[in-house]
Order: C-alpha cells, then structure tokens, then sequence
C-alpha cells in the first residue's frame, strides 16, 4: 500500500515523500533539518505506524500529514467511492457518503476512515488520542490523516512522538472497525461497567423547563412500572442549574428546584432510584453573573476572546448570548471544576453524570469550527488532564456519560458514549427546520454505524427512548404513529446500549408504555449492518447471539412501500418469530419476501429449527428468551 508524508511548516508548502508500507522499517528521513522516523508495529491484528521527529532547530511546525491516494492503491476506478465518516463528535451523524466527483477535503472524521469502491477499499484509523488533534479529510484523490502541531515552536534536539496510525487494504471494512475497537480496548486499558444504565431523563420531553416536582412525579411513574426490569436511574437534564446551560454556576435553581439537590436524592433514594446530573464544565455565557470572575481565565486569541458559539444561536436552555471556553490548563479553573464535581458527587449524591457541548473545548462549533489551542501544551494533551481531572475527583465507581464530546479523547475515561444526535430537537416542528423523521433515521444510521465501539470501548448510549403520540409543548415536532414508535424502539432495542426513557410517563397511554416495557431490560448486545457500506440507508441489522440463533431487524425509512428479501443467515432451515408479536412468522430455507409499509420495521428471532421439544423462545420481551427467561416457554413441535 503506497502512502505519502506530507510535512508542513508555517508559511511553507508542503514536502511531500512517497513511500509504502512494504518498506524496510524504521524508515529515517529529513525534511527541513527534522530528522523524521516511521516505525511499524505489528503488536495487534492490525498494523500500526508511528512517526516522531527530532528537530535540528528551532523551528514552528503547522501539521504532518498522511495522504493515501486513492490511484495509488487498490480503488483508483471511475466508480464511485463509499466511505464511512465517524463525525467529529459523539452527537454528530455518522453516516455512509459517496464521492463521486471531485469534491475538496471534507475534513470530519476524527477517528476512522473506511473506504470502498469496486475495485478494492481502503482502511485507515488513530490508535493513539494523547497530544496533538487529529483528523481525516478525504475526498476523490486521497484520503489525508491530519496530525496538528498548531504552528507551536518545536525544541532543537527534542523527540517529539506523533499519534499511530493503523492503515490497511486487504480487511473488508466492518472486520477492520471491529478489530480496531479490540485494538483501543487493549491499548488504552478499558475497563466497562458490568451492568448497562436503565431509567429517566429530562431533556427530551421536558427541556429547559424541568423542575423538581416534574421529576419527582416521573420519578414515581419510573418506580411503578419498571424498577423491578433494572429501571433505577433519575438522570437531570439542563435546567436543574442556576443561570441556564453555561453560566459555569453549579447549584439548583431555587425557582425550579426550591429543595436542595441533597433532599431531592433522598427522595429518589426512598423510590430505589439513583441520581444523575446533566454538567458542561470548561465553557461560560457572557450573560452568566459569574462572567466578570472568569473573565481572565477565558481562553483568547492573540489577546482577545473569541467565542466557541452562540451570539444569535438558540442552543439548549438558552436564548442568545456568546460562550466562551475557559482555559483549562490554568490552576484556578481546574481547582473550580474539581470543587464543582466533587460537591455534585459527595454533597448532591450524584452517582451518574452526563458531560456535554465537550467538543467544543477543542473545536468551535459555531465559529467556523476552528480548532482550540492553549498556552502551555498541546490542544488534546490539554483537553485529556482535564477530563482525567473530572474522572479522579467523581471516582471509578461514578459512571460517566461522554456527550457532545470527542470520541477518540474519550477513550478510556468515559464509561458511556453517545452514538447519535438529539433524537428531538426544540424548534424542530418549526417550518423549514429538519424534520423529526429526518433526526431518527439518521440517528438510527447513526447508532447501527458506531455499534463496534459497544461493550469494548464504550457502552453505547443511543439517546431517548420516546414512543409518544403527542405535542411535548416544546416544538420539537415529534408525534410518533404507533409503527414509527415501535420502530424507534427497535433501534434503541438492537443497539444493546443505555435505555434512558425521556417522556412524561403519566401522559403515555397502556400500549405506549407496552413497548418501553417490552425491551426492558436491555439485552447488553449491539447490531450490526447486515450491509456496512449500503447506501445510502442502512435497512438491515442483526446481532448473532450463538451458532444457532440471530435477532434480525429489517426497516422501510421511505416515505413509500417496500418489498425486501431476507435471506437465511443460516445454511440450513430456521424458524422466525416476531419480537414484537411473540408470535411465529414461519419457516425459511434460502429466503422470505416481505412487504414494509413507509416507516415500518420487522424485528425476529431467526433459529435454527430445534428438535421436536426443544426449547425454541420465550414471550417475556423482545428479545424472546436470549436474554431473561420472565415469560412463557414454547417448545419446538414439528
């Protein structure tokens, strides 16, 4: 596989070096006196490669470069290239994408690149998230894996180690994602929670406007109807805090929450139910009454502060106003922080916390996405104390959420991630604004996309469960027909990950509920697409539980009816039965056609048919007996 070495200094075009992995390694070179060395690791399954520099002087260095040309390896074909695009946060889309023209470098994902054409793929992905930002670009040439050194002098004399990249053109793309996540769990020495979150969270039907007697009564409905399935949880979402989402004050509103946090824990606590809270630490609102305070330690540029986002932006609980990022390697603002987490966790009894708007503490968003940088040490290097920071004042036994966060920096520190956007978003049932159906089918990609970090680098978070049939009053213009809601579910079901209810549980009706209760509690296993590149939506996933039995789920997200053939994922006879219904389907050999009206899914146990008597599935939930065993047994009879 041929490679380029692209070295860039300030105010200087690039040097470019072709080489190949098939080279003798450690390959030395020089590039402007920088003594350059590229070794190769065959440690894990993959292989890695690692460049570090020695500079002969000072000198400021912009950024290394590795371009993969495309007609230089195995896809330089006229057909068009499909690759998959990690996003450059938790909450962003991942998505499958083609190139079929000349198009510029889209520069977004952050981790992993999977490429594949007619005549052949290419894989390429960072192992390592330690010190220098990093990202993809890819267009119709090439594929460039950007290592950042943000134009910082760099000292005559001093190694300097890059992060490690792990390229490949032989694995078919999903074998390489999978045995990528192995690679990081080992690497970076994950160690995950047994037992998967199940419970309750604000924001999705509530939003700013939750309150303290709002999640009491939910608190209660949570209690009744699924505590005895693993529902133990109470997460708040944005709104409990005085001064809205950024004004870095880290108490409860006393108009919304007139009892202290510690009294409302002691009444979950009475329920069987533990607390969660909603924090994002490192940014301020130039509108908070903390503003004047951490004005010094706000982060600038060339002297002057410059914001992340907002200004004219309706963004969470807040209605205009500019954040800011704080500098996170200043002492004062990491004794502030530490002293935030470590009264939600000991004096609030918070056990759970979901960390968001993260991703901007390196990028900001909302200013043409330029990248964060900071006075003493690289951007990432920075970015990981503080997190780390967070992760050793809350304690391992505390479980965190990573959202709106980066997912590679994450790696080892967060026990959970987000693997998809906001299922609703307020203002959505706005004319011309995205459209619901839009937000959870792309979510669902989303969730199917990212499946391999579940359960060896992360637990995977797929964001609300909501299955309601009314306005939330917050004009997000989610209305869910009974199919869409069951088909959402589903999703949520197959991904194995967190199961956080967001709706006013009191206002559902019996069937609604039905189908919360239905895939409760989580089966801990996530799907994968049947197809990784299909394009451009994803209708078939599966989880293959053991050698004789799959869960299959098959989805029409078009606006008209589809016929879809299943084929067998067995080579001899099997047997379906429907997750929803507990019903049996049928019988299948080679294939089974079936006919989806427009947002509709079919999910099944696909089994090799047992002998006479045999166990074949129980009714208790959706997984039908691969998980619990709570309901009725149904014996195979010929």
């Amino acid at each position: 596989m041929n490679y380029i070495l692209s070295v860039e200094l300030t105010d200087k075009s690039p040097v470019k070096l072709h080489l190949t992995t098939e080279d003798n390694y450690p390959i030395k070179i020089s590039v402007e006196e920088i003594d350059f060395t590229i070794k190769k690791s065959t440690n894990y399954t993959l292989p890695e490669y690692t460049i570090s520099f020695v500079p002969q002087k000072k000198i400021s260095m912009y950024a290394v470069r590795v371009l993969l040309p495309y007609n230089e390896n195995k896809t330089g074909d006229t057909s068009p290239i499909y690759f998959y695009d990690n996003n450059i946060c938790t909450n962003a889309f991942a998505d499958i994408k083609e190139i079929a023209a000349e198009t510029p470098y889209t520069y977004r994902s952050r981790e992993i690149v999977l490429a594949q054409n007619n005549s052949g793929r290419l894989n390429i992905a960072f192992t390592t998230f330690n010190r220098f930002y990093t990202e993809f670009g890819t267009n119709k040439k090439d594929i460039a894996a950007s290592i950042y050194l943000e134009n910082k002098p760099v000292k005559k004399g001093e190694l300097y180690t890059l992060e490690t990249i792990a390229m490949d053109d032989s694995t078919p793309g999903l074998e390489f994602f999978e045995e990528y996540t192995e690679i990081l769990s080992k690497k970076h020495t994950v160690v995950l929670p047994e037992s998967i979150p199940v419970g309750w969270s604000s924001w999705s039907c509530l939003y700013g406007s939750v309150t303290q007697n709002e999640v009491l009564k939910q608190a209660g409905e949570l209690a009744t109807h699924w505590k005895e399935k693993g529902a133990d949880l109470i997460q708040i979402d944005d709104g409990w805090q005085e001064g809205g989402s950024f004004a870095s004050i880290w108490t409860n509103n006393k108009n919304t929450f007139p009892d202290d946090i510690p009294q409302l824990k002691e009444e979950l606590n009475k329920l069987g139910l533990r607390l969660g809270l909603w924090l994002s630490p490192g940014l301020i609102i130039d509108k908070s009454e903390a503003f004047e305070n951490f004005r010094p330690y706000i982060n600038t540029v060339d002297g002057k502060m410059v914001k992340h986002f907002g200004g004219d932006d309706t963004l969470a609980a807040d209605i205009n106003g500019s954040v800011y990022g704080l500098r996170l390697d200043d002492k004062y603002v990491l004794d502030y922080i530490k002293e935030v987490f470590h009264k939600c966790k000991d004096e609030y009894g918070a056990c759970y916390f979901k960390l968001d708007f993260l991703i901007n503490l390196l990028i900001r968003l909302g200013n043409g996405a330029s990248r964060v940088e900071y006075t003493t040490g690289y951007a990432v290097e920075v970015y990981r104390n503080f997190i780390h920071e967070i992760r050793k004042t809350v304690g391992e036994d505390s479980f965190l959420l990573a959202c709106g966060s980066p997912v590679g920096e994450s790696i080892g520190i967060y026990d959970s991630i987000r693997i998809s956007n906001d299922i609703t978003w307020e203002g959505a049932g706005n004319p011309g604004s995205i459209s619901p159906w839009l937000i959870m089918w792309k979510d669902a990609q989303s969730a199917f996309l990212r499946s391999p970090f579940h359960k060896k680098v992360f637990i995977n978070d797929p964001d609300a469960l909501l299955v309601r049939d009314f306005d939330s009053g917050h004009n997000d213009g989610l209305n869910l027909t009974y199919e869409e809601a069951k088909m959402w579910a589903t999703v949520v079901a197959m991904t194995g990950g967190q199961i956080l209810i967001n709706e006013e549980i009191h206002k559902l009706s019996e069937e609604r509920k039905a189908l919360i209760d239905n895939i409760l509690p989580p089966l801990g296993l996530a799907a994968r697409p049947r197809n990784f590149f299909e394009f451009p939506k994803c209708t078939e996933t599966f989880i293959n539980f053991d050698e004789n039995s799959q869960l299959c789920a098959l989805y029409n997200w078009d606006e008209e009816e589809i016929t879809k053939e299943f084929k067998n994922p067995f080579e001899k006879k099997a047997i379906m039965i429907d997750c929803w219904s507990h019903e049996i389907i049928g019988e299948i050999e080679t294939t089974y056609t079936f006919t989806f009206p427009p947002h509709t899914c079919k999910a099944m146990l696909v089994k090799r048919i047992p002998s006479p008597g045999e166990f074949l599935y129980n009714d208790g939930n959706f997984y039908l007996g691969l998980g619990e065993r709570n309901g009725k047994d149904y014996y195979y009879k010929a």
